[in-house]
């Protein structure tokens, strides 16, 4: 009988403690949309025009003069591929310029995190600060592990 009343006040605990930190994260969270104006209805009023962006970059092409060079005056032709296209040339080399520093990222950091993961003294510093994790992060577990179940 001792161990099952130790048990539900340790249950009470767990989810009075799941309560209180579940309360002040959504108070946080609704404090959070509060400052950055954050508004439901502007959503809902503006939710038309979400694909407007999108729309307005696609290009406006016509097929009768989708392969219509350039007109007399030496401007590409309203509604013509070159007329879409005429900062292609530069946009491409950008492009992929933009993919390459993207592919170096992802290859340095993979490499740094790699290297800080096996690295023996940063593996000492992490089994050291383990512990004050344990300790600190304690509060922030608790109730995800009564939400859980566990």
């Amino acid at each position: 009988m001792q161990f099952e009343q130790y048990y539900q006040q340790a249950r009470r605990k767990q989810k009075m403690d799941a309560l209180m930190w579940s309360s002040m994260f959504m108070l946080l969270y609704l404090l959070s949309g509060h400052y950055a104006e954050f508004s439901l209805s502007t959503i809902l009023r503006n939710a038309p025009a979400l694909f407007d962006y999108i729309y307005d970059t696609l290009p406006q092409l016509s097929w009768d003069v989708l392969f219509a060079s350039r007109d007399e005056n030496g401007r590409a032709v309203p509604g013509s591929l070159i007329y879409w296209g005429y900062r292609l040339p530069i946009q491409i080399p950008l492009l992929w310029e933009t993919i390459n520093v993207a592919i170096a990222a992802t290859l340095v950091s993979s490499v740094v995190a790699i290297i800080l993961l096996f690295w023996p003294p940063v593996m000492a510093m992490r089994l050291r600060l383990f512990e004050w994790q344990c300790v600190l992060l304690s509060p922030f577990y608790a109730p995800c592990r009564s939400l859980l179940g566990r």
